[in-house]
């Protein structure tokens, strides 16, 4: 019944799809769809062939979205590899996801994993070149300084020679949210950072903005600290070093618009 539906679909005209289940694109009978754009798809495949084939349908995809954690993907090569979504601008879903996209220059990331390195940024960057919006959420492990490793990340991102141009909206929050404030072993971790080790917004602002010149958005939330940047008619910028005033200002970021 779905095959019958999807066929049913005008491929001149269809620019957006939604799908909750991969089959109705399974065979080689469903023919491409040169004109969609956007794509949110939930499911895939449990085959890696049909899912590049199903992949290869959309040839001109800006947007992907998808909730999927499992690895589908593997040993591709280079051609495979290029040949899925080749004009991507933005992607929504999990980290787990990217290595269908990056594979093999990004490894399948393990539970325990910490944050993105400079070679995964960097391969991130090179197969997305026309990113419009970057929105990283990192989960810091127990391990390591905290703070020191917040500001040695927005350094490293802000100098990274294939940070996109085009980007609009750039945001990356750690979630402190699994840590119990009550349990010893995690208490360094949701502690106040020295404010010797917090990033330094006055460079960091600069050095996005000049390497992003469409940047309409900025917003760095690191618990204990944030700072909130836009441009529309005019500029808005704010900074706090507090956790109290980082929620005040978290609250107005997701509940209101700054005045």
């Amino acid at each position: 019944m779905k095959q019958f539906w999807i066929s049913r679909l005008s491929r001149d005209t269809l620019q957006e799809l939604n799908f909750d289940s991969h089959r109705a694109l399974v065979g080689s009978q469903m023919q491409p769809f040169p004109n969609v754009h956007t794509l949110k798809m939930d499911d895939f495949p449990n085959s890696i062939d049909d899912t590049i084939a199903i992949l290869n349908k959309f040839p001109n995809l800006r947007t992907f979205s998808s909730s999927y954690r499992r690895r589908v993907l593997s040993n591709l090569t280079p051609a495979e590899v290029l040949s899925i979504f080749p004009v991507l601008q933005e992607y929504t879903g999990a980290r787990e996801n990217l290595h269908i996209f990056v594979q093999p220059l990004l490894p399948v990331p393990s539970p325990h994993s910490d944050p993105f390195s400079g070679t995964e940024l960097n391969a991130l960057f090179t197969f997305f070149p026309n990113l419009n919006e970057l929105r990283l959420v990192l989960v810091r492990m127990i391990e390591g300084n905290r703070s020191t490793s917040q500001a040695t990340f927005l350094n490293m991102l802000a100098s990274s020679p294939l940070l996109p141009r085009t980007l609009r909206s750039l945001s990356i929050e750690w979630d402190c949210s699994q840590y119990d404030s009550s349990d010893s072993e995690t208490e360094h971790v949701l502690a106040a950072p020295d404010p010797a080790d917090a990033p330094d917004f006055a460079i960091l602002r600069p050095q996005l903005t000049a390497r992003c010149p469409a940047l309409t958005e900025i917003f760095l939330d690191g618990y204990h600290f944030l700072f909130w940047w836009r441009k529309t008619w005019s500029v808005w910028e704010a900074t706090v070093h507090t956790y109290d005033d980082a929620k005040f200002l978290r609250a107005q970021k997701y509940d209101t618009c700054p005045s």
